[in-house]
């Protein structure tokens, strides 16, 4: 059993009871600015966690998890007590609702049961009303629960959430911030215990019942006489702001008998993945509709909904529901490695075909994302396992350039093909060039080795550099002018004069070098020879030889070549 959080904000007696609902990731802690400012207009406010989120949550049901089969029913049972609670010996005409996201979806679900829920009714930046949209999300996560357990937060299906919100961001030229706009208020969720940002398979299937359960109206009751309607959205939704959601979604309202059903945009306004919405903005927006007594329609612009271009169509990029044979959605499926708007736009095939009439479309559907999704799993996991080596490469850059190692890819004539910026930086204070010239200066001093794989840069008595040519890199060695070798560079100013201390803790670390065996080994790689070594340590010659016989032995190499090559590539 799940015990379910719920808060009160009491009011003045014979004042409007208000029900406030909360949004996915988060929880109703999220919401209680929106309560407080309610309530300060002498309201009653109740809000409360559903299962699954924030402090409700149990055994069965850990936060971000819904039971599959019985998940959005649960859900709305939880919504059915809270309204019963926040309800109970209040006038319906003293009712005030406010659903943001998912829990809009619970209210429109719940008002074919309960159409005389409440006077007033405020939707913030519902999902869109897309029976097609709908349909897809309800088959992809049926395919989905096929190949992937329930249980465990699913990185697939939040991917494409991230990707089209993106994707709808873009169209409306606002904002590269899916998750939010606000980076203090994602690494504020991201703390929060009570909150969460991947949910499971589970969930989504549940979300998804609902979405569809949301846009179905053809079996709802007559609202009760009297009930109004109001929907809030940003002028920079990623789903709402091109109007014609909006428009359908409260036209669904008035066909049931709704008094009014108006919407109203907060200018400049944003809804992300987190429903991060401006508190005084939006509770400036719904305050005339919250206080009207006489039900006067807020005004909008909504009329100019038809200059907007359909819901979907800027996802398909023109093509047809009829144009989505399985050869066309296999090749889009794996071109998205590359390129994940590719995944966006069969989304918006597969809910341009699903909006068509009859069950014969969406039955189409089906089985084409049960047919297809072992290819996108296959082609999910190639796309991360390309941004997770994307993300190392960068990672392990920015190591190597801390520890001020210039590294460079050149091609079979020592030429630069690509470089990180401490080399181009050793390469000028050493011999003045940059660019091309680099190339001067690498055959100037390089030294190949007897088997003509490995080498040594050489710069007056220093060996600065190291060439290499790994194996990674014989495929691209075939095309002319392609990526050969690897060069590894070292500042003498940093080698030559005195063993870097922090150098010498790695060689420690990395071989279990004594500190004087690391500095041994990290002289001799610089250019100095034994003699010089022991003249500038203080300590016989013989006692130098005995630190590079140990070295010798640690290390797996043999004589002072094959030492400095070990130490100049590196750990």
């Amino acid at each position: 059993m799940t015990v379910l959080l719920k808060r009160t904000l009491e009011g003045v007696r014979g004042r409007p009871h208000a029900f406030v609902g909360h949004s996915q990731p988060t929880h109703s802690g999220y919401m209680l600015p929106l309560c407080e400012k309610l309530n300060w207009l002498g309201f009653t406010v109740h809000t409360g966690d559903l299962r699954g989120h924030g402090q409700s949550v149990s055994k069965n049901t850990p936060r971000a998890h819904l039971d599959p089969k019985t998940g959005w029913d649960d859900l709305k049972s939880d919504m059915r007590f809270f309204l019963e609670e926040a309800f109970r010996n209040v006038a319906w005409e003293d009712r005030i609702v406010i659903a943001p996201n998912i829990s809009a979806m619970l209210i429109v679900d719940l008002m074919k049961e309960m159409p005389d829920l409440a006077r007033r009714i405020v939707f913030m930046s519902p999902p869109p009303y897309s029976k097609g949209l709908a349909f897809f999300t309800k088959a992809f996560t049926q395919a989905r629960l096929l190949l992937a357990p329930s249980n465990v937060p699913d990185q697939h299906a939040f991917h494409h959430v991230q990707s089209f919100l993106d994707e709808r961001f873009s169209a409306h030229a606002a904002s590269d911030f899916v998750l939010s706009r606000d980076q203090d208020f994602i690494e504020k969720s991201h703390s929060d215990t009570d909150a969460w940002l991947v949910p499971t398979l589970g969930y989504w299937s549940s979300i998804a019942k609902g979405y569809t359960r949301m846009v179905e109206q053809a079996r709802s009751p007559k609202l009760a006489n009297g009930t109004r309607i109001l929907t809030t959205y940003g002028e920079f939704d990623s789903l709402l702001g091109d109007w014609s959601q909006v428009l359908q979604f409260n036209e669904s309202f008035k066909t049931l008998g709704a008094q009014s059903a108006d919407a109203v945009m907060i200018k400049n306004g944003y809804t992300h993945y987190y429903l991060d919405f401006d508190v005084t903005r939006t509770f400036n927006a719904i305050l005339p509709f919250l206080i009207d007594e006489h039900g006067a329609d807020i005004e909008t612009d909504i009329s100019r909904v038809e200059e907007k271009p359909d819901f979907l169509s800027t996802l398909t990029y023109g093509n047809k529901p009829e144009d989505n044979s399985e050869a066309d959605l296999l090749e889009l499926c794996y071109s998205g490695v590359h390129n994940d708007r590719h995944w966006v736009q069969m989304i918006g095939q597969f809910a341009s075909e699903a909006e068509l009439d009859g069950d014969e479309s969406e039955a189409a559907v089906l089985h084409k994302i049960m047919q297809l999704m072992p290819h996108w799993q296959r082609a999910f996991e190639l796309n991360q396992k390309l941004l997770d080596s994307a993300a190392m490469g960068v990672i392990l850059q920015n190591v190597v350039e801390q520890l001020a190692i210039g590294t460079a890819v050149v091609n079979d004539n020592l030429e630069i093909v690509t470089a990180n910026n401490v080399f181009h930086e050793i390469v000028e204070r050493l011999h003045g060039s940059r660019g091309k010239q680099a190339a001067l200066f690498l055959k100037q001093g390089f030294r190949q080795s007897s088997s003509g794989l490995e080498g040594v840069i050489v710069h007056g008595d220093c060996a600065v550099g190291y060439v290499f040519k790994p194996k990674s890199l014989l495929q691209a060695s075939l095309k002319r002018g392609g990526p050969v070798a690897v060069v590894v560079m070292r500042d003498p100013a940093l080698d030559c004069k005195d063993a870097d201390a922090s150098r010498v803790e790695l060689l420690e670390l990395a071989y279990g070098l004594t500190a004087q065996e690391a500095a041994v080994a990290l002289k001799l790689s610089a250019g100095q020879s034994p003699e010089e070594i022991a003249e500038n340590l203080g300590v016989s010659i013989n006692t130098i030889r005995t630190h590079l016989k140990r070295c010798y032995e640690k290390l797996g190499v043999q004589g002072q070549n094959a030492l400095s090559v070990k130490i100049l590539r590196g750990p």
